[in-house]
């Protein structure tokens, strides 16, 4: 796997932790044919892996962790979540949004917790 597997994934999310995915996922891997799809999808990292593993399973579930709290325009820590197309935003790349919730907030919500 290569960093050109990364090809929909926000620019700062390939910027920040592009390389260490790769890797990470190299090593769980291994020699072994896997298809792998990475995507952003409700504003953090989706996999589809193929034939999954536990192994692969947890590569993929830690930059999921990542990606929800960097940011997808340049890769610095996320402070909002823009609503609609869902993604996480730093104050700089997010401040044209109008539409935004705070990153705790967000992912608190989401995940369901109080």
């Amino acid at each position: 796997m290569t960093l050109d597997n990364l090809y929909d994934l926000p620019a700062g999310w390939r910027d920040a932790f592009g390389e260490s995915l790769v890797a990470d996922l190299n090593v769980a891997i291994g020699d072994r044919d896997f298809d792998v799809y990475l995507k952003e999808k409700w504003g953090s990292l989706t996999g589809y892996v193929f034939p999954a593993n536990d192994t692969v399973e947890a590569v993929l579930d830690k930059y999921e962790q990542v990606s929800r709290r960097t940011c997808a325009g340049c890769g610095a820590p996320a402070t909002r979540v823009s609503m609609g197309w869902i993604e996480p935003w730093c104050d700089d790349c997010g401040s044209v949004m109008w539409s935004y919730r705070p990153i705790e907030q967000y992912w608190q919500d989401f995940d369901g917790e109080d």
